[in-house]
């Protein structure tokens, strides 16, 4: 910005709606400081060709860190996933459970899951109830509790 700024003074900084809303900022800039200076008010850094002063040492540190965004507070954040998609995931669910996969090998994985259903892996991962529900379920299965049983017996 400060070298568009003394820029500004000897040659055009650029074209279009952009450059002549820069050109007009830095005018209302100018104005002042330069009343300022006939009037001996200006202080350090108030575009008397003087940079502000830095404290020693800090000219090389970084801007401060922003605190991370809540995701929650995004507006591109879905809240959740559509009915119909709840509704494939819900009926690909049964399928894999019951044994009469159309689409994958029928094992009981999130991998199957989201293929079964038809969707992506992220829509899957956005239906978090259905999610819940299949770990719920997985946590019961028969193939669970028979691995289960089988390291506690070893």
């Amino acid at each position: 910005m400060t070298e568009l700024f003394a820029a500004d003074d000897r040659e055009p900084i650029g074209h279009g709606p952009g450059a002549d809303h820069l050109r007009d900022t830095f005018a209302a800039i100018r104005a002042p400081a330069t009343e300022m200076r006939a009037t001996n008010q200006a202080q350090r850094g108030d575009l008397r060709g003087e940079p502000p002063r830095q404290p020693p040492g800090t000219a090389h540190r970084a801007a401060p860190r922003r605190r991370p965004r809540d995701p929650k507070d995004h507006p591109m954040t879905p809240a959740a996933v559509s009915a119909g998609t709840e509704q494939a995931l819900c009926e690909a669910t049964e399928r894999l459970f019951t044994g009469q996969p159309t689409r994958t090998d029928g094992k009981l994985t999130k991998n199957n899951l989201w293929r079964e259903a038809g969707v992506s892996r992220a829509t899957m991962n956005r239906a978090t109830s259905v999610l819940a529900d299949w770990d719920n379920r997985v946590g019961q299965s028969p193939a669970t509790l028979l691995a289960e049983s089988d390291a506690l017996r070893e």
